[in-house]
């Protein structure tokens, strides 16, 4: 008799561990503040740090073999930026979604997807200037260009992300602060 106890109370416990939901803060976490990554590394931000991290010597990447190996800008783009982005998509799209979450992190997803396709698609063909020693003013030029076709939807993503982040946190009493 015992055994089925024992048996029962640790289905109990499984069950209930795998059905545990976010809490709001967690739900804000993987929302909002993994978004603050996309806002410091945006454009021209995102290649001065690749530039500073070429300067210290940690331009790296993990390899296969789990060794940290010098990556050229296309590399790092590759094998670090891009997976970084995909990997948060995927904590936000596990997220159990209510009504209450939803316009988060459907808004949450829209940033996210929107940056991960000009990792995708515009800057590898910046990095590819900086791998091939194009002149400085080209890469700076290239960079600007960027920005001026896209700054306008990376802000009304950002801006409507912020939005549905303080609606929520009100909601389900996550302090938030925005600066």
């Amino acid at each position: 008799m015992k055994i089925k106890n024992i048996f029962g109370i640790l289905l109990l416990l499984t069950l209930l561990t795998s059905c545990k939901k976010e809490s709001p803060h967690e739900i804000v976490e993987k929302t909002v503040l993994n978004a603050n990554l996309l806002m410091a590394s945006y454009g021209s931000q995102y290649f001065q740090q690749l530039e500073a991290l070429e300067r210290s010597g940690n331009l790296m990447y993990l390899s296969k073999n789990g060794e940290m190996q010098p990556a050229t800008y296309s590399q790092y783009l590759k094998k670090v930026s891009i997976p970084e982005i995909e990997n948060i998509i995927a904590e936000v799209e596990a997220l159990q979604v209510d009504e209450d979450s939803k316009p988060l992190i459907d808004s949450s997803l829209d940033l996210f997807k929107l940056c991960l396709d000009f990792y995708e698609t515009d800057y590898p063909k910046i990095v590819l200037m900086y791998d091939e020693n194009k002149p400085r003013k080209k890469i700076i030029d290239k960079v600007r260009k960027f920005e001026e076709e896209h700054y306008q939807a990376f802000e009304e993503k950002n801006a409507k992300l912020d939005e549905e982040a303080k609606k929520y946190a009100e909601n389900n009493g996550v302090k938030l602060k925005f600066v």
